[in-house]
């Protein structure tokens, strides 16, 4: 039995049209059903639903053979034991910083809001600032309103929301780069930032989800196939309902 765990939303929903490519079907409506478990058209596949922190934990730890993960969910995480074979350039957003428009610069320790504390952590320190992190779960967009931060670190899609809170990029370079070649900047100078590709891309950097497994199942044939598969679906010659999938 091979499981594939996902996360309902939007990468959910992006991710079901590539799976049903690959004969890959649900047998419920994920988004209407309550079970957390459910079989797809495949007898020897099956969909694991969980909140997408933990699609990451599920995987490395071998109750979910395979995942997909959005890349700022990975960064986050940082485990050790898995493996990424496959960007699936779906759900793309950018992570980065952000404030209130025109506000100075804070005096004193900056602080800044976010849910992605080990990222923000990272980040920082390899730009040998001190911060102060206030670690929030939603509504990012409020803590730069109300005084709570100066700045936040979130995901950010069309930019909507940032703009209808009155809050801008802390740098925007107008265009964006491939999640696998993708630069970072400092906010405080337009040059390229070391490394910044793993770390928040002030309006540049692309989050998008990944395909995901344990290091060490990767010479599992069905795990090649299937990735192989999502890579390029529209070239595949091969047949998943032939695949004998077993551990």
């Amino acid at each position: 039995m091979l499981t594939i765990a996902l996360s309902k939303g939007r990468i959910l929903d992006d991710t079901l049209p590539l799976l049903a490519e690959a004969g890959i079907v649900p047998t419920e409506n994920p988004d209407k059903s309550r079970k957390l478990i459910i079989p797809t058209t495949q007898a020897d596949v099956r969909l694991l639903i969980v909140r997408a922190t933990d699609v990451p934990t599920y995987v490395e730890h071998g109750a979910a053979d395979l995942g997909v993960a959005g890349k700022d969910v990975l960064m986050e995480y940082g485990g050790q034991g898995l493996y990424e074979p496959l960007d699936l350039r779906i759900a793309r957003c950018k992570l980065m910083t952000a404030g209130k428009v025109g506000a100075p610069e804070p005096k004193g320790r900056r602080r800044v809001a976010t849910k992605f504390v080990n990222i923000a952590k990272r980040y920082y320190a390899e730009q040998g600032r001190q911060v102060d992190i206030i670690k929030l779960y939603g509504s990012m967009e409020l803590a730069p309103l109300i005084g709570l931060a100066d700045k936040i670190i979130d995901v950010v899609d069309t930019g909507n929301t940032l703009r209808a809170n009155g809050l801008e990029p802390g740098f925007h370079r107008g265009h964006h780069l491939p999640a696998d070649r993708q630069q970072g900047f400092d906010e405080n100078a337009a040059r390229p930032h070391p490394g910044f590709d793993r770390y928040p891309a002030q309006g540049s950097g692309i989050s998008t989800p990944r395909l995901i497994h344990p290091r060490d199942l990767w010479l599992r044939p069905s795990i090649r196939v299937i990735a192989n598969f999502l890579r390029c679906p529209r070239e595949w010659t091969g047949s998943l309902g032939r695949l004998s999938i077993c551990h």
